[in-house]
Order: structure tokens, then sequence, then C-alpha cells
């Protein structure tokens, strides 16, 4: 998902129409930060984190920051760059906010400990910059949101949408494919393939919130 910088460091030149699917990708997980703010902003007004997986978003914010560490100085600029900055301060603002929060304090405490850590051992092997960042982009795009739903649906827990998460999970969703489409085109097929997978999910977990929200009224 936040593969340009490196694609551009391996020769990978983009035509217009590939920078056309960068912009839009670019705009629409801007939309996804945006949600993440207010998810946030929930979190505070009610006075608690009950609900909001920490680990999704110490996952993100390592994804971001790995595309960052391993960008090239000179190729940083440019709409992905940007989104990636956007990443960083956005997830961690909202980790800080669940840790602020947390009924489980000490629990968090250690996942996001534990999270640094790991980023401090991924961003120093910049030798193997694209594997690192393939293998941290399939585990955060579908291994986290699979596990998260099988363990929802065997649990039977569904929950109805609010505003903010159907805006969240439809965008998440366009993120996932518009970024697997730019990849795709710029010749990384494992890289796509963890976007499209996560984009899977995502409907399908989308699916569940809808049914719920029908059943609910």
């Amino acid at each position: 998902m936040n593969a340009i910088e490196i694609l551009k460091g391996f020769g990978l030149c983009a035509s217009l129409n590939l920078y056309y699917v960068e912009v839009f990708s670019v705009a629409v997980t801007l939309v996804v930060y945006t949600c993440m703010l207010a998810i946030a902003l929930g979190v505070v007004q009610r006075g608690t984190s009950h609900g909001v997986p920490l680990k999704n978003f110490v996952s993100g914010v390592i994804m971001s920051a790995l595309a960052l560490a391993f960008t090239d100085p000179s190729a940083a600029k440019g709409p992905a760059y940007m989104q990636n900055t956007c990443g960083v301060f956005t997830q961690l603002i909202v980790c800080l906010t669940i840790l602020a929060y947390s009924a489980d304090f000490n629990k968090d405490a250690r996942l996001a400990a534990a999270g640094t850590v790991l980023f401090s051992v991924l961003a120093n092997m910049r030798a193997h910059a694209l594997h690192v960042l393939t293998l941290w982009s399939s585990v955060h795009l579908a291994i986290i949101p699979t596990l998260d739903y099988v363990t929802a649906v065997r649990s039977g827990v569904s929950n109805p949408p609010d505003l903010v998460m159907l805006i969240l999970m439809v965008s998440g969703t366009l993120s996932l494919l518009s970024w697997g489409t730019f990849i795709l085109m710029s010749g990384l097929q494992l890289m796509a393939f963890t976007n499209f997978v996560g984009a899977i999910v995502a409907m399908a977990t989308l699916k569940n919130m809808l049914a719920a929200k029908v059943k609910a009224a």
C-alpha cells in the first residue's frame, strides 16, 4: 500500500495513468485517516477505549513508518509520501488516545512498547526494504483483519455501523483496492495480493455490519 517510493527506487517509473491511480488512492486513504481521528475523538468523549483495538493502530503506525524509513531522501516528495506522514501521526495520536483512556493500561502499554521495539528492528533492515515492507503489509492488511473477522464471526459479534464506521469501511475498502491496483500495475504482484486480500476481508466485514444494521432496524 505504501510502496510508491520504493518502486521508484527500483526504477519503475509511473505513467500518467498510474499517477492518477496514486492520487485517488491517497485521497481515499486520507478519508480513512480522518475517520481514525473521529474514532479517537469518540474515545475521549466516552472516557474509555473499550472496543477500540490498539493492535490495529500500532500495526498501522509500523507500516506507515517503515515506508518513511525506507524512502530515499531524494524521492521524499509526492502524494504517497504525504500520505505516509499523515498515517504515522494520525495513527500515533489514536494509539496515545487509547493508552490514555485504556481500561487495561498495562496490557496496552506492553503492546505499544513491543510495537516500538519491533519497528526499530525492522527499520534497521534496509538491505531488505522491499521484503520487510511486503511482510508487514501482509500482517497489517491481510492477517490481522482476517483474524479479527474470524474472531467476530465465531463469537457472533456483529455490530451495526455508525456513520463514521461506515465511511471508514467503505473508504478503507476503496483504498485497499486502488493501492492494490497501483502496485499491480507497477509490477509487484505479491504486494498487490495482500491489498486485495485485505479488501475482500473489509468487504466481508462491511457486509456483516450492514446485515446487523438491517436486522436491528
